[in-house]
């Protein structure tokens, strides 16, 4: 647990010195305590700002030189009682605010792309600073959760062990810091779609290894996976108290409300307050907040427990900061620091600016001259034709009409412009926005999910193509187990027979995977090409073992959230049920599936398998494919090396035309007739697609839910094969041939 972690229990001896001081103090006094307030320090200013902060929780920096700060603290220690906590955001350092000090590229992004050692002198060096300036409490940004951030960028991968050294750096040179979390880097957005698998995998990792900052202060961002409601974070008590009671954060929580309005601050502070908050910064006279907190008692949205122990915390961190203080009073602040400078101005290199064509190296490869990112463009840019197009409308209407599906996403991309980007639906009320609306991939996941993470594994040298799976995992061996390699379960020629009924042969996860290892093969390895889904499944444990983690946080730390596939995921949670496409009335489960995997066998090995289970937007899709057509990254992100892309996606010796883990087009293909020979993609059972055409510089991503209406696979055969060439007739610069052999 966090707590534990921490040592941040409190011991005996301080629980009683913080019960002795709580006892001194009346409802305003406790109510004073929970309030920290925004200031500006300039010479001869000290003794008046510290008779302003008698009995307050803290203030917060906002302006001066260190000189005056150093005066402040000097000024607060002299006075009797627990001094006011001094917090300033130190997140550049304090150069950005306090002058006569050093300012530093953005704290979150060093820690995306510095070296490791480079952070922690950052958290030393700037602790220096801000301590013999007299502060306190320093705050840093950790990278930020939404908005295009670092994860956007495909960096800090290893995120939670630069924050523990940053955070090593600090308390060394004895900065205490709180830590800001859960934040949009885009002020236009206060809703996370992430899924919790996200969440555990990056934030949730950062706030434990976070575990020597003395306070969080979360965003105003809402995280429904998390607190299973849409109240931005620092005002709902579900998200708050999941934060104290699951992952054991004992330590005081922040809330920012510098930027809320005069007249509305208090109310705001009685709500975060009341939802479990224990200090606020407010720009606003702390007497008005303080007025409406004991307001709010008198009237019960405030209970006297709540405050107590938000007091409580407050009291616990300023006992915490007088016993760590080594700077004695009168300390003299250091000059400017030659080597702070030199130190800022090598983080500024590594965090320079990277565009999507960018030069300079990205995992050690700059990003190629004749990649795109996505954007809508009228079909003549791209070298296509309208009237081409609309036949792919008219095929997807026609297909609803017939009642092969009630909903459908499609996206047709053509050197990184998106020519389509629509959605269809039966009924105006079922409405599908190929931004948001969740479909089930069903074996789709086996290529977007499965395939992508072996393949990540490969490229980091964590896993092999032509090691036996019992090098991973060795219950699956003997009766020629032992000869199947990672290979053979991509190109489905492992010997593993399709499939087998685990819904009905299991009653837990752990049985069905347990049955899966036990398997009997069907034929010798590499003998034939059998499509397995057990194989798939197989892979899946493969990739959990090498990866030491479960495959459902891999893929979202190593490839949707480098990617910004914010709303691709295993297990949606209840709040994005009305936006996922039901794919059916009657199955063997005794409800109508909506948000809930249509297979049965990944139903049964808990909605997070190998072969089916995610869920996924035309969108995120589209950025994808994308990513793969340009041969591994996208933007600025770089997910897999070119090389491996091209063997991923080319076919494979022995293997019926099949490439790893992706399809190629047979005589008679889903693709139809004029996707090229070099073409690549695979299709799901629920009715969904993506093919990949490298030569035609063209991706199509269909996404139906075919079996609502039990269309017949015919039917849905069909309407691919219409838009998949409609979509390339639809290229009007040259000539379209049909692929050889191709009927």
């Amino acid at each position: 647990m966090l707590a534990a972690q921490a040592g941040c229990i409190s011991p005996p001896g301080e629980a009683a010195r913080v019960d002795r001081l709580l006892a001194r103090l009346d409802t305003r006094g406790r109510a004073a305590q929970v309030v920290a307030i925004t200031i500006s320090v300039g010479p001869s200013s000290a003794d008046s700002v510290a008779a302003r902060l008698a009995g307050l929780g803290g203030a917060w920096i906002e302006g001066g030189d260190a000189a005056s700060i150093r005066q402040l603290h000097d000024a607060l220690d002299a006075r009797p009682g627990l001094p006011a906590l001094i917090l300033a955001d130190v997140s550049e350092g304090l150069g950005r605010n306090v002058a006569g000090t050093t300012r530093y590229p953005s704290v979150y992004e060093v820690l995306a792309s510095a070296p490791g050692e480079d952070i922690e002198t950052l958290g030393r060096t700037l602790a220096e600073e801000a301590v013999a300036a007299g502060i306190r409490v320093g705050l840093v940004d950790l990278p930020p959760t939404e908005g295009g951030g670092v994860y956007a960028r495909g960096e800090a991968l290893e995120l939670p062990d630069r924050v523990a050294r940053l955070l090593e750096g600090a308390d060394r040179a004895g900065l205490p810091l709180a830590v800001r979390l859960f934040w949009s880097a885009d002020s236009s957005g206060t809703s996370s779609r992430w899924d919790r698998a996200r969440l555990d995998a990056i934030e949730l990792a950062m706030l434990q290894a976070a575990d020597r900052a003395v306070g969080l202060i979360p965003g105003t961002l809402s995280l429904p996976a998390l607190a299973g409601d849409t109240t931005a974070l620092p005002y709902s008590a579900s998200g708050l108290a999941v934060l104290r009671t699951e992952l054991g954060w004992e330590r005081p929580i922040l809330v920012d409300l510098r930027d809320v309005p005069a007249g509305t601050a208090g109310a705001r502070a009685v709500r975060a307050i009341a939802a479990g908050a224990d200090l606020v910064v407010v720009r606003s006279t702390a007497g008005e907040i303080v007025t409406a907190i004991e307001r709010a008692l008198l009237t019960g949205e405030l209970t006297h427990s709540r405050l107590e122990e938000a007091a409580r915390r407050v009291l616990r961190l300023k006992l915490t900061d007088a016993e760590r203080s080594t700077h004695g009073a009168g300390e003299r602040v250091p000059a400017f620091s030659p080597e702070a400078a030199e130190l800022a101005a090598r983080l500024e290199r590594w965090v320079s600016p990277r565009g999507p064509l960018a030069e300079d190296s990205i995992a050690g490869e700059g990003v190629r001259r004749g990649d795109y990112t996505l954007r809508l463009v009228e079909p003549v840019e791209v070298g296509m034709s309208e009237a081409g197009l609309a036949e792919v409308d008219e095929a997807i209407l026609e297909a609803i009409d017939d009642s092969v599906f009630t909903a459908a996403a499609v996206v047709i991309a053509r050197r990184g412009g998106m020519v389509r980007f629509r959605g269809y639906a039966a009924d105006a009320a079922l409405a599908v926005d190929p931004e948001k609306t969740l479909f089930d991939l069903a074996s789709l996941t086996k290529v977007v999910g499965t395939t992508t993470a072996a393949a990540l594994l490969i490229d980091a040298g964590e896993l092999s193509l032509d090691a036996p799976v019992a090098r991973y995992v060795p219950e699956f061996s003997g009766d020629g187990r032992d000869e199947v390699t990672v290979r053979q379960l991509l190109t489905h020629t492992s010997g593993l027979p399709a499939g087998r009924w685990l819904y009905g042969s299991a009653i837990s996860p752990e049985e069905a995977i347990a049955q899966v290892l036990r398997q009997p093969l069907s034929r010798d390895p590499g003998e034939a090409m059998e499509y397995s889904d057990l194989g798939m499944i197989l892979l899946a444990e493969v990739i959990e073992r090498a990866a030491g983690r479960p495959i459902d946080q891999f893929l979202a730390a190593r490839l949707f959230a480098p990617l910004d596939m914010a709303s691709t995921m295993y297990l949606p949670p209840a709040y994005l049920h009305e936006a996922t496409v039901p794919t059916a009335l009657e199955t063997e489960r005794p409800f109508p599936l909506q948000a809930v995997v249509h297979d049965g066998n990944a139903f049964r090995l808990g909605g997070i398998a190998g072969h089916a289970g995610l869920f996924s937007t035309a969108r995120d899709l589209a950025i994808f494919s994308q990513m793969m057509l340009n041969r591994g990254s996208y933007g600025s992100a770089r997910i897999l090396s070119p090389a491996l892309v091209d063997t991923l996606t080319s076919r494979q010796t022995d293997a019926d035309g099949r490439a790893l883990g992706w399809d190629t087009p047979a005589e008679r293909s889903s693709a139809g007739r004029y996707f090229s020979s070099r073409s690549y993609g695979h299709t799901g059972y629920t009715g969904t697609s993506i093919w990949i055409d490298p030569l035609r510089e063209l991706f199509v991503v269909l996404l139906t839910n075919r079996t609502y209406t039990n269309a017949s696979p015919r039917d849905i055969l069909d309407l691919r094969v219409a838009v998949h060439e409609a979509a390339v007739r639809s290229i009007s610069e040259f000539e379209i041939s049909r692929r050889r052999n191709a009927r």
